[in-house]
């Protein structure tokens, strides 16, 4: 069984100009996207995704064009609905880290080829 896995991330930005290396000025992981594909057929065999906890204004600067894409998908209101769940933001992101990995295991995927694009792949 010949896997090959995309993960796609979202995060707060990754324009150097932005998001400088300040002490606490580093951008966010916002959500994980996971795809499995089987390879001779390029079938989806299975896919999820994992959101993250983050509240706008805690110490870090959002590129412009991140900031609108997010409020048009309801990204936004994901990340900050589970910020909200007071004393559960390291658990949540623990519990989610957790699950992507069973789900990389459940899918025969652990030890696949990962795929992506490049971060500027986004921007165009």
């Amino acid at each position: 069984m010949s896997r090959l896995v995309f993960i796609d991330v979202e995060t707060t930005g990754l324009d150097k100009d932005l998001n400088n290396p300040e002490p606490g000025m580093i951008p966010w992981l916002l959500e994980v996207g996971v795809v499995v594909v089987d390879t001779p057929t390029f079938e989806v065999v299975a896919k999820t995704n994992a959101v993250l906890p983050f509240k706008r204004g805690q110490g870090t600067k959002i590129h412009p064009k991140v900031l609108a894409m997010h409020e048009v998908n309801g990204l936004w209101a994901e990340c900050e609905a589970l910020w909200k769940q007071q004393g559960t933001r390291e658990s949540i992101r623990f519990n989610e880290e957790q699950r992507l990995i069973q789900f990389l295991h459940t899918h025969g995927a652990v030890d696949s080829q990962l795929a992506g694009f490049k971060p500027g792949f986004d921007r165009n």
